[in-house]
């Protein structure tokens, strides 16, 4: 375990370190589902010093540290050779906060109060690093959920919207189509809204259809936080295997994209996937 522990450090510099503060406050309720993956995925997706980093590695870096927990005495152990400076002990430790629910776990309190005692830093400045209010994780539309295969405009989608979040993210989509529009070069035309592909039990929603460039663009729309359903990437795979040449997929993003759709989106022929930030 030290020996990878080891090739970590060495080969990602501080910024692992930071990152490992921020697994383990997620990972100290014992597991990594959607909703700490998406406040993790904002975090690296806001945070300049981790922006760069690859979604893979934090899934592989999860499997090592859950070996750990709930202690992570290894991993708390060589922290502060990892993070000598006091700025940067500091600032993993307000990345930590970022990872907590909200409200905060009593686990992940325990998990940060143990991180900070190995840095030195005192339990009442680790209150104080303390944002006012844990921020949100990354968002998702219940619009374009693939296990929800039922039939709706975006006008009956704005009306079923259960709260402001899901409205906004419905409504953005308007909004981003006529921001796609004045992006892309040459005559665009829209062919249709909200069409729905089915495969089996789910459904992909396109967003928008577009004719451009002699060919038919299917558009998903992201508005400003939003992510993408992981059922949508094996989804978007299978649509980049099946659609005839004179046809592609598109992601039009505002703002950048959450780490895991960034991984996803990088391996894809933009011919056949491309993504576009508005």
């Amino acid at each position: 375990m030290s020996g990878l522990l080891g090739l970590w450090s060495n080969g990602e510099g501080s910024a692992s370190a930071l990152l490992d503060v921020v697994l383990m406050t997620a990972l100290a309720e014992g597991r990594f589902d959607q909703a700490q993956q998406d406040r993790v995925g904002r975090i690296l997706r806001d945070a300049p010093d981790l922006a760069d980093t690859d979604w893979d590695r934090v899934l592989e870096r999860v499997e090592v540290l859950g070996l750990q927990a709930p202690l992570f005495s290894e991993t708390r152990q060589e922290l502060p050779g990892r993070i000598p400076d006091p700025r940067s002990r500091r600032r993993a430790l307000e990345l930590g906060w970022q990872a907590m629910g909200d409200p905060p776990s009593d686990e992940a309190r325990a998990v940060l109060g143990g991180i900070a005692q190995s840095l030195g830093i005192s339990e009442l400045e680790l209150e104080c690093l303390a944002k006012s209010e844990v921020g949100p994780g990354l968002s998702r539309s219940q619009f374009n959920d693939p296990a929800h295969g039922r039939k709706a405009t975006l006008f009956t989608a704005l009306e079923a919207a259960p709260d402001d979040e899901q409205r906004g993210l419905v409504l953005f989509k308007i909004d981003g189509v006529r921001r796609l529009l004045w992006r892309l070069e040459g005559s665009t035309r829209i062919v249709s809204f909200a069409e729905r592909l089915r495969f089996e039990e789910l459904v992909f929603r396109v967003d928008v259809i577009l004719e451009h460039a002699m060919r038919r663009r299917l558009v998903r729309i992201l508005a400003p936080g939003e992510a993408l359903h992981a059922e949508e990437h094996r989804l978007m795979r299978l649509l980049t295997e099946r659609l005839p040449d004179a046809a592609s997929l598109l992601v039009a993003h505002f703002g950048p994209l959450g780490p895991a759709d960034r991984s996803f989106l990088m391996g894809f022929d933009p011919d056949r996937l491309e993504s576009i930030q508005l």
